[in-house]
């Protein structure tokens, strides 16, 4: 499992970077402060705009090929430095994506029509971005392959380190702790399974004390055994 927090601060490097670029070009840049559970974007707002996230953690609802529901088929948690919306997950689909904050947030909101602008008058941010949402893609095909396994401990398994990586906190104990506070709904819904079949893989995963979980948050006690039941 990557470094705990090494994930983050590269994440932040890449947005700082594009967000100097775009205010040197004195691209207008919207700066605006959400409570938990506002929703930030739904529906064909995504095709006009880049969200760029400052601070706090954003819930980016996404569906996957072969589904047919509503906004909740899964999510991804997106953190500090990550961008969303414009043009991501927006092929055939646009009203089935929307974005809330999952905790008290602060974003950047960029209109696409300036920040086309920007990229015609320098050509390196168009690369900024592209990084950027390239990211984006990969964690939301990570997600997707997670979701893969008909078992919900091993889809459970999967998405843990990823949360981990994104949002872990060493314990004084060497420990991981996933710097959040997930309930068991959250998780089902990140693993497209039901509540009831998430408490019972993470009461194994207790038992076996491959994991601890308390007041919501949740501790990898045995990230190796963890990634073994992932793998099957």
């Amino acid at each position: 499992m990557a470094t705990p927090g090494g994930h983050a601060a590269a994440q932040e490097r890449g947005c700082s970077g594009l967000l100097a670029a775009l205010e040197k070009d004195d691209t207008p840049l919207v700066r605006l402060g959400h409570g938990a559970g506002y929703e930030v974007y739904c529906g064909d707002d995504v095709r006009r705009t880049l969200y760029v996230l400052t601070g706090g953690v954003v819930k980016l609802f996404v569906s996957y090929a072969g589904y047919v529901g509503s906004k909740d088929a899964t999510f991804l948690l997106l953190g500090p430095g990550d961008v969303f919306g414009y043009p991501v997950f927006t092929a055939g689909c646009p009203g089935r994506v929307s974005a809330e904050a999952f905790t008290d947030c602060e974003v950047v909101k960029i209109p696409g029509a300036f920040l086309e602008r920007t990229v015609r008058r320098r050509p390196g941010v168009a690369l900024d971005v592209a990084a950027l949402l390239e990211r984006r893609l990969v964690e939301y095909e990570e997600l997707v392959g997670c979701l893969l396994p008909r078992q919900t401990e091993v889809r459970l398994a999967r998405v843990l380190p990823i949360l981990a990586r994104k949002f872990g906190e060493r314990t004084v104990n060497g420990s991981v702790a996933v710097g959040l506070r997930l309930t068991r709904t959250d998780l089902a819904q990140m693993t497209a399974a039901t509540r009831e079949s998430v408490t019972a893989a993470v009461t194994r995963l207790r038992r076996e004390r491959i994991l601890a979980m308390g007041a919501g948050r949740i501790v990898l006690l045995d990230p190796k055994r963890l990634a073994e039941i992932g793998r099957r």
